[in-house]
């Protein structure tokens, strides 16, 4: 069973309180600080502390789409190149015995 308990947490000097797994206490705060970084550089484009939040989270999201796309985009390779040395294994294998 986890456990979870309250963080608190610091965005742009506002605190809140957070219920969070114990095991992924380090995550969220990690978090909160990478959100309280990115609203401090959207609050620079606009004073207005709504905008920032939606520009921070539209960044944040962009961010989880292109990680998302690049790493479904490598697992198909990986897997095809691990296909295709096994293949040529194979095909080395074969090719030696039939030498002999």
């Amino acid at each position: 069973m986890t456990t979870s308990k309250l963080i608190d947490i610091s965005i742009q000097g506002n605190i809140y309180q957070i219920k969070c797994p114990a095991s992924q206490e380090e995550h969220l705060i990690a978090a909160a600080r990478n959100v309280d970084k990115k609203m401090s550089l959207a609050k620079k484009n606009t004073p207005n502390q709504e905008k920032a939040a939606i520009l921070t989270a539209l960044n944040i999201a962009h961010e989880l789409i292109e990680y998302k796309q690049e790493h479904n985009n490598k697992t198909p390779n990986t897997a095809n190149e691990q296909i295709m040395l096994l293949i040529n294994n194979i095909h080395e294998s074969i090719t030696k015995k039939a030498d002999k």
